[in-house]
């Protein structure tokens, strides 16, 4: 299996500096920032790198790391500082096992409850199949799309939950599926960097990156045909000619 470079995610772990533009050229269609952790810690590289990823005509995107503690506290923090539009991903971060699954759905709960109702993204690897082992089906849980991390070719998933996922974080730049470098993207001090690939065409991803409900991009209208008739019109000297036009 050929895995693409569909998007990236990124936090202040990862080192300047950053060419979006060469990443894009490079394939990538998009980056999930890092924007909040806890409810009181805001990632300081987002909104610039927000701002150059948009410049370059990245899509974005921005995630919370889930902390145990106050949910509701918690994504009111997350989305005041997201300050997200419609065109933007919202991710939520659940890998913290003290975050227990009734957490994480209090958290879901607390967003939805701000007025968040685009379809969200849930990132988890281990901890989200350990939370729902046996996994009876959760139609909160089912209503986001799962972010999958796990550097395999062969991932697992709940899939009672999720007959499907919305995207694979396949490797950390060093374990996993190759490719393991995004030009114009060094990575952490140590060269590693997030790489994740959607599981429907990149074209898919592109129109359901929202979370939003997809609308297929209209039919251009054809613009009417025109031809030029030249018409030679003999006439007695003096007479009047009129051409209507239909």
């Amino acid at each position: 299996m050929m895995y693409r470079i569909d998007f990236v995610d990124l936090s202040h772990w990862d080192v300047d500096p950053i060419d979006f533009a060469l990443a894009k050229k490079a394939g990538c269609l998009g980056v999930i920032f890092k924007v909040t952790e806890d409810d009181n810690c805001v990632d300081p590289t987002y909104t610039s790198r927000k701002a150059a990823a948009r410049r370059a005509g990245l899509l974005t995107g921005g995630y919370h790391f889930l902390r145990p503690g106050n949910m509701a506290a918690q994504a009111a923090w997350f989305l005041g500082n997201g300050q997200f539009d419609d065109a933007d991903r919202i991710a939520i971060d659940h890998e913290d096992d003290s975050v227990s699954l009734d957490d994480l759905k209090a958290f879901i709960e607390a967003l939805q409850a701000l007025g968040v109702t685009r379809k969200m993204a849930l990132y988890s690897g281990f901890l989200i199949k350990e939370q729902l082992d046996p996994d009876p089906g959760d139609p909160l849980l089912a209503d986001l799309d799962l972010w999958l991390a796990q550097y395999s070719s062969s991932p697992s998933w709940p899939s009672v939950t999720w007959p499907t996922v919305w995207a694979q974080q396949f490797t950390d730049g060093v374990s996993g599926p190759r490719p393991h470098h995004v030009p114009g993207i060094p990575g952490d001090s140590a060269g590693a960097i997030d790489i994740n690939m959607g599981t429907v065409s990149r074209d898919e991803l592109v129109a359901s990156w929202s979370g939003g409900d997809a609308q297929p991009a209209p039919e251009p209208t054809p613009e009417p045909e025109t031809q030029t008739i030249t018409i030679t019109i003999k006439a007695p000297a003096g007479t009047s000619i009129v051409v209507n036009a239909g």
